[in-house]
């Protein structure tokens, strides 16, 4: 918290900093090295304090010079810090000094450089660093060179006074003139005659190396108040949005000062220019690059800039060295897409060209962020361990590692592990890279327990029902001891209702469960089911969403031996469109009767025509499965199925997570494992050079959704097929 007012002189101190006191009437002159002062003239005294938080200490330090100016005597430079924190001097938040009493008629001159350093914190708002005030207690200064931010840059804005009939502390005029130049000296001339009656004149020079250059003139001006006689020069930072207990964005404020100077109408232009007297040139500020140089991956916008107001710039992109008359010029940003070096000068008449800068920009493939995560995983001895990792990018490489050790020859996306075994648990990851860099995954741990119990027990498939072979099909095996008892649902008009809406769907269709041929069951309308209390019953248990009465979606419950069984689905009247069909196992995990296989024949179309098979398992371990969308194969003898889709695609989703992919099953990882499991399951071959797509995963118990589309937008008739492997 700060406190108002603390004020403090320190006219010692000045003698200390090589900024001594001229004994002249109005005249001062510093440079801060160690042959003290220049001196204009020996007439009077003129006496100097400090009005800062911390006098002698981080509020003014003579220092080395940020950027000598060549021509300039010495090399030392005064530092002005202002910190947020610092208490209010004299009813402000300042670090100045402040020269005595001076004449407020006739003609003044003023000089001074600044240099204002880029990383100073600046937060946008006003700093005056350079001021003159009135003999009053609390007035605003007839005149103050303020910097402050308009439209986005940095400006000086020159502010006078003259008024206190409408506003007692006073009022005036101002006008912004000019870029600060950052990391650059800013060298002032001001000449003032004052007048409170129209016939004054500010004249101000900023890095002009002529008398005949003026950045600034206002002629026929009032600029000083009428009630004053004496002024007082003072240089620094006051920075007044500070004031009080009021802060800003930034905490700090940095500006250094040299050849300081004040005189009276006898001077001239030469004898106050602040570079050794005038006739020294600036350099004009290298140009910068933003952003800087560096390895992108993606097009780069590339702006160049020069700190020297007015300033123009040049430059190549064919290896050779701009000059001011040699390149480009630089008229906007640059678009940089490819490998390129930019070099660059900035040049300004009466100023010595800037020196050549250089930028080079690197352009690779854009850099890896892995979107899905591998997940920890507990597998019975003897079945499988599956982790998955999806990243994006270009040109993308895998390597999975165990304990942070690569894993010989396991370089994709997924990693299948076959017959696990206890040496096999421990903590897997995966190694994304391409040339924009590399990733490493979170670790997923693989627990191996000797026991466990797992199985599927739903199955669904949204397609679209055709008429003839393009009707769906669903199938299942049930394996193991006893019966089992499934509910069975092929739903259409409910999933055209709130809050599913899904178009198209299928008015009313009809199912039946067959074993070798023959029907068992069927089902037209759910309603006409005989026990609708039973129907009911299992619907709640299963967590199936609930059927609208009256509508003609069909729904059974049966109870069946091991067998393989088919759910032939089609409209009644041979009508089409979308339809849901659903298997849910009823039994309890203790059944002994088992699903090892389901399957669904169906229309592949494109958009939301796509097939989508679902399925849930329920346990405590992984389930091995091997996962098949079939359309060459069953398009050969002996199946002959005609109209068949020609090269499926089949992704592998937990919740929006894709954790599998395949387009052609002589593609996927671990052939001789999917070679194995193919024959271990009685799933028939896939013919050579087929491109229907397979693989092997092993899942944790919850919720998986299959995509099966055609490959490039192309339809047809897909068998999609799970066969539980192992145990």
């Amino acid at each position: 918290m700060k406190k108002i007012p603390l004020y403090a002189k320190a006219l010692a101190l000045m003698y200390a900093l090589g900024c001594v006191p001229v004994y002249g009437t109005i005249h001062y002159a510093a440079d801060f090295d160690t042959t003290g002062t220049t001196e204009l003239s020996h007439t009077g005294s003129l006496s100097v304090s400090e009005q800062s938080a911390n006098p002698g200490g981080y509020s003014t330090q003579v220092l080395t010079a940020p950027a000598p100016v060549s021509g300039r005597p010495g090399s030392r430079a005064l530092r002005f810090e202002l910190r947020r924190e610092d208490n209010d001097v004299s009813g402000g938040s300042r670090s100045e000094l402040s020269l005595g009493n001076t004449s407020q008629s006739g003609t003044s001159w003023y000089a001074w450089s600044v240099y204002v350093p880029s990383n100073s914190n600046y937060d946008g708002t006003a700093e005056i660093l350079g001021q003159i005030h009135g003999d009053d207690t609390f007035r605003r200064p007839p005149f103050d060179m303020t910097r402050e931010l308009l439209s986005g840059e940095q400006k000086w804005r020159a502010r006078w006074r003259w008024d206190i009939s409408s506003d007692p502390k006073g009022s005036g005029d101002s006008s912004s003139f000019s870029n600060v130049l950052q990391d650059q000296w800013n060298d002032f001339v001001v000449k003032i005659t004052w007048s409170n009656s129209g016939n004054g004149q500010l004249v101000v020079w900023l890095n002009s190396a002529s008398e005949s250059t003026p950045t600034l003139t206002r002629s026929n001006i009032s600029i000083g108040y009428p009630d004053q006689t004496q002024n007082y020069w003072k240089y620094g930072i006051y920075k007044w949005p500070w004031s009080g207990n009021n802060t800003t964005s930034s905490y700090r404020a940095v500006a250094w000062f040299d050849e300081v100077r004040l005189g009276n109408g006898a001077e001239t232009f030469a004898t106050m220019m602040p570079i050794s007297g005038g006739g020294a040139t600036q350099t004009v500020a290298t140009p910068t690059f933003s952003p800087a140089g560096g390895t992108y991956s993606s097009t780069q916008t590339v702006t160049l800039s020069s700190a020297t107001s007015g300033a123009s710039i040049r430059y190549t992109t064919d290896g050779s060295t701009p000059s001011a008359t040699v390149g480009t010029v630089y008229g906007g940003p640059l678009a940089v897409s490819g490998n390129a070096t930019i070099k660059a000068i900035a040049y300004k008449s009466g100023l010595t060209d800037s020196a050549v800068a250089s930028a080079t920009y690197t352009f690779v493939a854009p850099g890896t962020v892995i979107v899905t995560q591998p997940m920890a995983l507990t597998s019975r001895v003897g079945s499988g361990a599956f982790f998955s990792a999806r990243a994006t990018g270009t040109g993308l490489q895998y390597q999975w590692r165990k304990s942070a050790a690569d894993i010989a020859g396991e370089t994709q996306p997924t990693l299948f592990l076959n017959n696990v075994q206890a040496a096999d648990a421990g903590a897997y990851s995966v190694v994304v890279s391409n040339p924009g860099g590399a990733v490493t995954s979170s670790s997923a741990q693989l627990t191996v327990s000797a026991t466990g119990a797992v199985r599927l027990v739903n199955l669904s498939a949204r397609a679209v029902v055709g008429s003839g072979d393009g009707i769906v099909i669903p199938g299942f095996v049930i394996s193991g001891q006893g019966s089992k008892t499934l509910l069975v649902r092929a739903v259409g008009p409910r999933l055209g209702m709130t809050p599913f809406g899904v178009p198209g769907v299928l008015a009313d269709p009809t199912m039946s469960v067959n074993a070798a041929g023959s029907v068992l069951v069927s089902n037209d309308d759910w309603g006409a089911f005989a026990d609708q209390a039973a129907l009911a019953g299992a619907t709640s248990a299963a967590g199936a969403f609930s059927l609208t009465p009256s509508t003609k979606d069909g729904a059974l419950l049966v109870t069946l031996a091991p067998n393989p069984y088919t759910v032939p689905t089609s409209g009644v009247g041979a009508t089409t469109g979308i339809a849901l069909i659903e298997l849910y196992d009823m039994d309890p995990p203790s059944s002994t009767a088992r699903l090892v296989n389901i399957s669904a024949r169906a229309q592949v179309g494109t958009g939301d025509d796509v097939l989508i098979p679902g399925f849930v398992v329920d346990g405590d371990v992984a389930i091995t499965l091997l996962i098949r969308a079939v359309g060459p194969t069953v398009g050969n003898p002996p199946f002959g199925v005609a109209g068949v889709v020609e090269d499926p695609v089949m992704t592998l989703f937990r919740a929006q997570d894709a954790i599998a992919e395949n387009d052609d099953w002589e593609q996927a990882p671990n052939q001789s494992a999917l070679l194995a499991a193919t024959s271990a399951t009685g799933a028939f071959a896939l013919g050579a050079g087929e491109k229907d797509a397979a693989f092997l995963v092993a899942l944790q118990p919850g919720a998986y959704t299959l995509q099966v589309a055609g490959k490039n937008n192309t339809t047809g008739v897909a068998l999609v097929e799970l066969y539980v492997v192992g145990p």
